[in-house]
């Protein structure tokens, strides 16, 4: 008489299970006591777990990011004139230098100039680094003041202020500047001479 598929599959199953307990009986009479026999199989099953976790942990790291946005431009009115624009600035980042991942501060172009300036100090200490992005500059009638507060200069402006904090967030020697950090992190940091 011919086995059907299912009296084949049982045979299989029931092969492998004497295959499994020859092994383990092999095993078993290496060792002259059941109790070592006991420890050896949790000091393998400890060890693969161990190397399961280590290939877990090998397999995704998350990358280190930082993206900074520069938005919201305002323009400041004293004694009723015009007399600067506030930019809000959002950082998100994991890098480990920051105290945490999100931050919000604002900020005027004067404080984008000093921060430029202590930078490139550090750029000049370290004598190597290369160089990092401009600032956006003027236009003739923003240089003359009359066209400081038009909304297409205020655009291009905001524009190139997060080009310039994006670049220098991520360049290899000034993202490490605690100056930077206090810049992008602290509402309450004041831009000068420190």
């Amino acid at each position: 008489k011919q086995k059907t598929a299912y009296e084949i599959c049982a045979c299989l199953v029931g092969s492998e299970m004497c295959i499994r307990d020859r092994y383990q009986r092999r095993v078993r009479d290496a060792f002259s006591e059941e109790t070592n026999f006991e420890i050896f199989l949790k000091s393998y099953c400890i060890m693969k777990k161990g190397f399961e976790d280590a290939r877990q942990s090998d397999q995704y790291h998350e990358p280190e990011f930082i993206q900074i946005t520069v938005t919201d431009p305002k323009v400041i009115e004293e004694n009723g004139k015009k007399s600067y624009t506030l930019y809000t600035i959002t950082t998100e980042t994991n890098f480990k230098d920051y105290p945490g991942k999100h931050f919000v501060v604002t900020r005027r172009y004067k404080d984008f100039s000093w921060l430029k300036g202590v930078l490139n100090e550090k750029l000049d200490k370290e004598k190597e680094g290369g160089t990092i992005a401009a600032l956006p500059g003027d236009t003739f009638a923003s240089f003359l003041g009359f066209g400081r507060f038009d909304e297409k200069f205020i655009e291009e402006r905001r524009k190139g202020l997060e080009e310039f904090l994006n670049s220098v967030a991520n360049h290899i020697v000034t993202r490490f500047e605690k100056r930077l950090h206090n810049f992008l992190c602290d509402p309450k940091f004041a831009c000068s001479n420190k």
